[in-house]
């Protein structure tokens, strides 16, 4: 029967040995059909004859053009002929004649011509099966297979691969118990390092356009497209993935060996209130920097902003990212200063040798503004002399509100008079001050509504209470703080409990 049906070219042309083999693989698939090439080179090199024998259920137009696309393109030819036939059994039978036109034809391994036809007739939930068994161990497979097998749509097929489902599948098992988001930054196959994807994936319902783009945009990135999948999991609540094709907004390449964590960990701290979303978070990616390390910076600014410096949080903040080298010397003179972990004699060393980096190059930036910001951002770090930055809350995690002591005497541009310390309080709950006279002082604390300028008001009612103490200490003492996140005063007790937690 296999002689009888096999191609009549093909049976005169054959030498009895390579026909006894060939005759011989065709038999075995009656008894275990699988994908096989049976490949023959032309003698004087004129041709290709190719015998593809796929499962009869797989096959289609589609599938039998892209293996003769594929079979001309490793033996660098292309397709003359093709001749389709159904012999009884669950496989289809496609033999292609491949021109040749110059050269020797490479020999290639019948393994390898299979692996290549295989990966073409292979289905996605085929892909999908044999990617989560090859990673998962079986009680984990049966459950991801369960789960996963039908929930991912046609659209969703088409953009993505089985291993890729895969990756998504494990980001999605991370949700729940009261965690909503999971996300992930990964290369976008297909386009080179200036351009990256970011994948949203979050349960129960999708992210509004409002709530997720402003922290992209802020973080410097611009969205190229966005396409949006739902995903109905078998027994769990169904979850919506964003996929957003980004890419900086100054156009610059992007390692995500390096940022990959680092955009991460930014991103959900703006989700999830840690952290201010706004044009500081950039720097996450320009200079390579914490998300606590910018929000530090942005602690600072906002002193130097009630220290009266005359320029906006903008200006700041692009002059940061402008000259991002200098920015990542301010965060390592501000680690080399304060951090206690290291001995007084590191601190010292470190600090001179980071101080006179950033010296050098502050000669190379030209505009006045932007070197008056600079350099106001270095005597600040230097006039600092205490933070709690670096403590850990009672749960072990870094505390949520910064402090910096502040020797004010050292601080340029600071407003008269100047109290002999104060205390500079952040976060994006709360900022507030505290101005003391002198090493004896006394004063209380008042509920700012002037966010611009609230250390104006303090210093004001600072020199007021130092008439007022004068017989009973020596000196005056007066804070001020301005809640960030009062709900509306129509709610008068809401109202009055969010600025008396801040």
């Amino acid at each position: 029967n296999v002689l009888e049906s096999y191609p009549r070219d093909e049976l005169f042309q054959l030498d009895l040995e390579t026909l006894h083999q060939f005759a011989s693989a065709i038999l075995q698939l009656n008894e275990r059909p699988r994908v096989r090439v049976l490949s023959r080179i032309d003698r004087f090199d004129r041709f290709v004859s190719c015998l593809v024998f796929v499962p009869r259920e797989r096959y289609s137009t589609d599938i039998r053009i892209k293996i003769g696309q594929w079979l001309a393109e490793q033996y660098q030819g292309l397709v003359s002929a093709w001749y389709v036939s159904y012999p009884e059994g669950p496989l289809a039978r496609v033999h292609f004649i491949l021109g040749r036109a110059q050269g020797d034809t490479p020999p290639i391994a019948q393994e390898v011509l299979e692996e290549g036809v295989a990966a073409i007739v292979r289905t996605w939930a085929d892909s999908f099966r044999s990617a989560v068994r090859a990673s998962q161990d079986s009680v984990r497979s049966a459950l991801l297979l369960a789960r996963y097998s039908e929930a991912f749509t046609g659209a969703y097929r088409e953009a993505f691969s089985g291993e890729a489902a895969l990756g998504d599948a494990l980001a999605m098992e991370r949700l729940g118990d009261g965690k909503a988001l999971e996300l992930a930054f990964r290369a976008r196959e297909g386009s080179d390092d200036r351009q990256i994807a970011l994948k949203l994936y979050h349960i129960g319902s999708p992210i509004a356009l409002s709530d997720r783009m402003p922290i992209i945009e802020a973080m410097g990135f611009r969205a190229i497209n966005e396409r949006t999948y739902r995903v109905a999991r078998r027994e769990a609540e169904a979850v919506w993935i964003h996929d957003i094709l980004l890419e900086m907004k100054n156009g610059s390449a992007i390692d995500l060996d390096v940022l990959a964590d680092l955009l991460k960990s930014g991103f959900l701290a703006v989700w999830h209130g840690q952290a201010e979303n706004d044009g500081f978070n950039t720097l996450i990616g320009s200079a390579q920097l914490p998300w606590r390390d910018v929000a530090m910076l942005r602690a600072l600014a906002r002193y130097l902003r009630q220290a009266l410096l005359a320029f906006s949080q903008d200006y700041v903040w692009e002059t940061l990212i402008k000259h991002d080298a200098i920015t990542t010397a301010l965060v390592d003179l501000f680690h080399a200063r304060l951090d206690p972990a290291k001995s007084e004699a590191e601190r010292d060393h470190q600090s001179e040798k980071i101080t006179a980096v950033i010296a050098m190059a502050l000669e190379e930036v030209s505009r006045l503004d932007e070197d008056t910001i600079l350099r106001r951002f270095v005597n600040l770090i230097q006039s600092i002399l205490r933070t709690n930055f670096f403590q850990l809350g009672t749960d072990g995690r870094p505390k949520p509100t910064f402090a910096f002591k502040i020797d004010s005497k050292n601080v340029d541009g600071l407003p008269e008079p100047r109290p002999l310390r104060e205390i500079s309080v952040y976060s994006p709950r709360v900022e507030g001050v505290h101005l003391r006279g002198g090493m004896i002082a006394r004063g209380g604390l008042r509920w700012s509504d002037r966010p611009q300028d609230f250390r104006t008001e303090v210093l004001g009612l600072a020199k007021a209470q130092q008439v007022k103490n004068a017989v009973i200490v020596p000196f005056g003492a007066k804070g001020g703080f301005v809640p960030k996140q009062l709900p509306p005063r129509e709610d008068r007790e809401a109202w009055l409990a969010e600025g008396t937690a801040a």
